[in-house]
Parts: structure tokens; C-alpha cells; sequence
């Protein structure tokens, strides 16, 4: 014979007592805080990205999209571009992983 917990929850007997109108109360506010936050927090990413965006735009315009693929920075020349700083960030990121889930862990 094979236990199932089920059905011994969902027998007419009870585990707890239905919510009291004050827990109902306190569920819904913190259910429309939480959502309240999560719709700001979207809000906030976006005008991040629409900011970033409008104060980036003229240097995209003068130096195109070659600035984040490029690999020469000569300011002689006004030839810029990060792909080495970028390269270099993802790898001592995936490096401060590395060690910290080995200390984690």
C-alpha cells in the first residue's frame, strides 16, 4: 500500500483555520507593495536604459557602433574602441566566480 499525502490533506479535516480578515488584510497589502515594487523597479530599468541611451546617443552617431567591437584606442586619431576593457571585464568577473563559489561552496 502506497502513502499519499494528499489524500489525507485534502480530507474534510482541516489543518488550519480560514484567514482572519485582518491576515487577509495584511496579505493583500503586502501583495500590492510587491507588485507595487516590481512595477517600480521595471519603471526605474527602463528610464536607466532611455537615460543611458539619450546621453550615449551622439557619441554613437560620431564614432558608430565600431566604438564597442573595436580594438585601437588612438586619441591622435580619434579612433576609439573597449572591446579589451570589455574582454577584460568578463573575465575577471567569471575569475571573482571562480574563486568566490570555490569559498563559497
Amino acid at each position: 500500500m502506497v502513502y499519499d499525502p494528499f489524500k489525507e490533506a485534502s480530507s474534510d479535516r482541516t489543518l488550519s483555520a480560514p484567514p482572519s480578515a485582518t491576515e487577509y488584510l495584511k496579505d493583500s497589502t503586502f501583495r500590492f507593495f510587491a507588485y507595487f515594487c516590481a512595477l517600480f523597479i521595471i519603471l526605474l530599468v527602463a528610464y536607466i536604459i532611455i537615460e543611458l541611451g539619450s546621453q550615449a546617443l551622439p557619441a554613437i552617431q560620431k564614432h558608430g557602433l565600431g566604438f564597442i567591437t573595436g580594438t585601437t584606442w588612438d586619441t591622435n586619431e580619434g579612433i576609439f574602441g573597449v572591446l579589451p576593457e570589455i574582454w577584460g571585464t568578463i573575465y575577471s568577473s567569471l575569475i571573482a566566480l571562480l574563486i568566490g563559489g570555490v569559498f563559497g561552496v
